[in-house]
Parts: structure tokens; sequence; C-alpha cells
């Protein structure tokens, strides 16, 4: 049975909808998989335990839902022609790349060229082999080797604990300080109830024990919002794509390329067959970074001076990363 025939048996036993017709294909669905007649209830997007009595077994309407599975038909997925820089540069007039494919030069290649969405449009078309190798000039300064990216995940963790530990020292001070005045409150409300203090007085003093809480508990949410997790998982992220770059097989997949220069890239424009585009922040300072690393060390200068000299980079690099994504964090 399909849901059409199923709800043509429901309308034979008498079951109908509001207006007397037979249900439609979507309520007969609706039906079907409702948690409810196992026992399940679902509220706001939350699933509670109903305290009723299932009236059909798990494995009856597991087996339904795959019968439904199975019967379902899949939209028709489109396939593309898989341009991997359609949609990121624009033209020097302002209209975006479009690509399609030609034959020549021995073979069937692929090109970008203008839309020509703005009007009349004199640049010159490209191949897509001659703007993959454009990007990967462009990147190739970022490009992180997997031993750098290591150092520098060393010093993101090495920041991260000291950050831990300095947040959980001015916690616990916060804490320390909110106890006695809660045991204050109690004596206080204590020495009213005896009959010890007068009302006014113990109002005032209240109020002024529940105004030092306050600010208290005020500053208790705002350490808890500056935790250090913030700004590691983003710099990981960044790291791991420098270290993409940096990976052998990188220019070999030109989906990739694509993916970073959309990701780190801005601004990008093909004129006169070539690729131009901007480092977003906090790309746009790294290059500078790396190329102070990747100087010719001098003769005269020794390997523990260079070693210090790469870690001092690294650490730069790292606080970057957090003052960048501090300042993204903050309201």
């Amino acid at each position: 049975h399909g849901l059409e025939s199923v709800s043509r048996r429901l309308f034979e036993l008498g079951v109908k909808s509001r207006s007397g017709r037979a249900w439609s294909k979507f309520s007969v669905w609706q039906f079907l998989t409702n948690r409810l007649y196992i026992g399940v209830m679902e509220w706001k997007g939350e699933v509670f335990e109903g305290k009723y009595k299932p009236i059909i077994s798990l494995d009856l309407f597991d087996r339904v839902q795959k019968v439904l599975k199975i019967k379902s038909k899949p939209r028709k997925v489109r396939h593309g022609h898989n341009f991997p820089f359609c949609g990121i540069f624009r033209c020097s007039c302002g209209s975006m790349m479009t690509a399609q494919w030609a034959k020549g030069h021995g073979g069937l290649y692929r090109y970008y060229r203008c839309t020509r969405k703005n009007g009349l449009c004199f640049e010159p078309y490209v191949q897509e082999g001659r703007v993959k190798e454009q990007c990967l000039d462009a990147l190739r300064p970022l490009a992180l080797t997997g031993e750098e990216a290591q150092h520098v995940r060393a010093v993101i963790d090495e920041r991260a604990a000291q950050e831990s530990g300095t947040l959980g020292g001015a916690i616990k001070a916060v804490e320390d300080k909110l106890l006695p005045l809660q045991d204050k409150l109690n004596r206080l409300t204590h020495g009213y109830i005896d009959q010890l203090i007068e009302e006014d007085s113990y109002r005032h003093a209240k109020e002024e024990i529940v105004l030092q809480k306050a600010a208290l508990k005020e500053e208790m949410a705002r350490l808890g919002k500056s935790r250090t997790s913030y700004w590691i998982e983003p710099a990981r992220e960044v790291i791991d794509s420098l270290e993409t770059l940096g990976k052998t097989d990188f220019p070999e997949s030109l989906l990739e390329i694509s993916k970073q220069v959309q990701k780190i890239g801005t601004n990008p424009l093909i004129s006169r067959k070539t690729v131009t585009f901007s480092f977003s922040t906090p790309y746009d300072s790294i290059p500078s970074l790396l190329a102070s690393v990747r100087v010719t060390p001098s003769d005269s200068s020794s390997p523990r001076s260079d070693l210090n000299s790469e870690r001092q980079v690294w650490c730069v690099l790292v606080d970057h990363l957090r003052t960048f994504f501090q300042g993204q964090s903050s309201p």
C-alpha cells in the first residue's frame, strides 16, 4: 500500500477529515510517523516520555518507518558542470565571472569569462589553469608546513593553559566574596525573625547585602563569558587552513583552492587575465610574520638564537589571532 491507498482504506473504515473527506497523503504520513503511539511525546522540539500505555510496539513502528523510507521518491539532484571558481571572482566591469567548456589547443578545456551583466565588456577569456596557478601564487605566502603548524598549536595550548589558570583564580576570588555575604544575610534574617533587629534597620542592611551580591554575580557572569575557549577553536581553524595550503597535494585540488580563496580572500577580481585578491582579517598580517621566520639567517647567528626568534614569531602570531577573535566575541 502507498499513502493514497492507505487513505482510501481509512476512509472506508470511517476515518475522515473534519470536512468529511479522505485524508490527504501528508495527513497519512503524519499519522504513520507520529511517535505518540509508541509512548513518546514531542513538545517544542524536546522529547518526553508519555505517562500512558503505548498502543503499538516500537518494532512495528520502526518497520513502518523503513517502508516509508523505501517508498519515498528522492528528489532528482541536478549535477552542475563543476566549475570551482564560479561565483567567486568579479570582472573589472563589476559583473561576475562565469565559466564554460571549449575545444582547442589539442583537447577540451575550461575557461572563465565575464557574464556581461553590466553591459558590453572587452575583458579577454582566461583558462582555468591560469586562474589556478595565480591563486596558488597568491596563497603561497600563507602556507605553513606541518612542523610549523605543530609549533603554533603548542603556543596556543600554552596560552590557553595560562589564561585558564588566571580565569579560574578570578572566579574563585569572587566565589570567596559571595560566601560571607550569604552567611551575613542568613544571620541578619535570623536576627530579624528573633526580633533582635528593627524592621527599618533590617531592610536597609538587607538591601545593601543584596546589592553587593548582585554586583558579584554580575562579575561572575562576565568572567564566565570571557572564557578562554572563545579564541582557541577559531585560532586552531586558522592554523588548519594555513597548514592545508602547505600540503603537497593541495595544488592538485581545484575545489580546495577555491574554498580557501573564498575563506581567506576578499575582493577577488580578474582583469586582463590576472587574478587579484586581498587577504581578509586575521589573515592579512600573517604573510609578513611568516616572512620574518623564513629570512635566511646570517652566519654569525647561533642555532639557539634562531629557534628563539622563530618561537617569538609564533607567539606574535598566536597573540594576533587571540586579539582578533577577542574583538569578534565582544558585544
